[in-house]
């Protein structure tokens, strides 16, 4: 496997019901235990649903491979740093505001990122965590799970799984194991990094997996 150097440019793609998107980023670390990308304030991503009215028609429209809406830019207005340890059902985020002070901590259940040509890509499983700089933590989103399992698109059995991935990360968040006791919250990029740029098939939508009727 061929490994990013610090400061490669990466871009995370990802899917999830109804929605595609890509993030660039920098590369932080990419070792066996786990790759790490920061994004800052002001760079510049994308998103493009499949349709404006309701759940149950984006979801027809993927299925059937028919065209989406065009790509809607998304500015980041915070700094993030994630996290995406080797082999995990999430990845854990560290946000801090455009003047770094400490935000909050944020775990986005998605599939085990995967390596490509152009960054990672990954599922989102529409489930959070959101974690206090108090680490207080509180769930976020299992309404809008709840409705995608009630809509036909998500299988209660993939919905379960994903709420025990929850109950796995939730944990690790009580015992503030790593990577919350890394000191994560004390990094900084370097002083000559810019916006990471857009790059050959950071928008490319193939990569999306169908919704996860099946875990």
């Amino acid at each position: 496997m061929v490994r990013w150097r610090l400061g490669d440019g990466v871009v995370i793609r990802w899917g999830r019901p109804g929605d595609v998107g890509g993030t660039p980023a920098r590369v932080v670390e990419d070792n066996e235990r786990h790759v790490v990308l920061f994004t800052p304030d002001g760079s510049v991503g994308w998103s493009r649903r499949a349709a404006r009215d309701g759940r149950a028609e984006r979801e027809r429209l993927i299925a059937a491979g028919q065209p989406r809406e065009p790509h809607v830019a998304r500015r980041w207005t915070n700094n993030v740093l994630r996290i995406f340890p080797a082999g995990r059902p999430y990845s854990v985020w560290v946000f801090w505001s455009p003047e770094w002070e400490l935000q909050s901590y944020y775990v986005n259940l998605e599939s085990p990122a995967r390596r490509t040509p152009v960054g990672l890509d990954i599922q989102d499983r529409v489930l959070d965590i959101v974690v206090g700089t108090d680490r207080a933590w509180q769930l976020k989103d299992a309404e809008e799970l709840q409705a995608w399992v009630e809509g036909g698109s998500v299988s209660a059995r993939a919905a379960a799984v994903v709420h025990r991935d929850a109950e796995h990360a939730r944990a690790e968040i009580e015992a503030w194991s790593s990577p919350y006791c890394d000191g994560w919250e004390r990094w900084r990029p370097p002083a000559d990094w810019g916006a990471p740029g857009r790059l050959s098939g950071w928008d490319e939508p193939a990569f999306v997996a169908p919704p996860f009727k099946r875990a």
